[in-house]
């Protein structure tokens, strides 16, 4: 932890990296443009609802009339002016979500690249919605491309979202933060631990972190063995309409 601190602090330093990060940032955002303006979009409606209508008060503004509203206009000669209908919900919720991606030898070059270009569409995304709050800067970037390549003979997401539902529980009790949490694992759903992940995810569960798989792979066929909530999107275009079934299948 201290060499990570030390070399975030370093780089702070350094302007041709962070110039030479911008540079590919700018890119990115320019390839995946379509990719995040779409994104954006579903992921307000779909997962992270900032503002969800409970019910309906008369108001004194509005686009919807209330009709006894009006005819209490009437009647008062205008002293009652709540003539217009409009809903109301709970507070804004606060998201923490981690982002997990699997980098061992079954994700393929094709694969792979689909599975970066959507985990930086989903961070370009997050950056750019108003109720959540983390920041993915040059600086968290510049490390996740370095460290972006497959390395890793095995696939491990279940330590890894066993690590991620611990960091979230922390995070939110340091920071007094309630909010609804998130896990997406980007994998083609094969773990060398199988038999471990139902009980990492159900121990997710019980803090109310909703562990949601993206199957990259065209024959993810571990993701829905493995996962209770899983999408199949083996690129960013798919993932709007994947994440719209997957919340449409939640609320039937």
């Amino acid at each position: 932890m201290e060499a990570l601190e030390k070399s975030y602090s370093n780089l702070e330093t350094y302007d041709s990296i962070i110039s030479h990060t911008d540079k590919i940032l700018q890119q990115i955002e320019q390839q995946l443009e379509n990719y995040v303006s779409e994104l954006i979009r579903n992921i307000e409606d779909y997962i992270l609802s900032a503002y969800k209508p409970t019910q309906s008060l008369p108001d004194r503004r509005g686009n919807r009339f209330y009709i006894p509203g009006i005819v209490k206009f009437v009647c008062t000669q205008g002293q009652y002016n709540r003539i217009y209908f409009n809903q109301i919900g709970s507070r804004k919720p606060e998201y923490r979500i981690a982002l997990l991606l699997d980098q061992s030898v079954s994700m393929t070059e094709p694969t792979y690249f689909s599975s970066v270009d959507m985990l930086l569409s989903i961070c370009a995304t997050l950056n750019k919605i108003v109720n959540y709050k983390q920041n993915y800067d040059r600086l968290f970037l510049h490390h996740r491309l370095n460290a972006l390549k497959i390395d890793d003979e095995t696939t491990l997401f279940s330590d890894a979202v066993f690590v991620a539902s611990e960091l979230l529980q922390q995070q939110s009790t340091h920071n007094n933060n309630h909010g609804p949490m998130f896990i997406f694992v980007l994998t083609d759903g094969y773990d060398k631990h199988g038999s471990v992940i139902h009980r990492i995810i159900a121990h997710a569960e019980q803090h109310s972190i909703t562990v949601i798989d993206i199957g990259i792979d065209f024959e993810s066929n571990g993701v829905c063995l493995s996962f209770n909530d899983w999408i199949v999107a083996q690129n960013p275009r798919l993932l709007c309409d994947a994440l719209i079934n997957w919340s449409n299948e939640q609320s039937d």
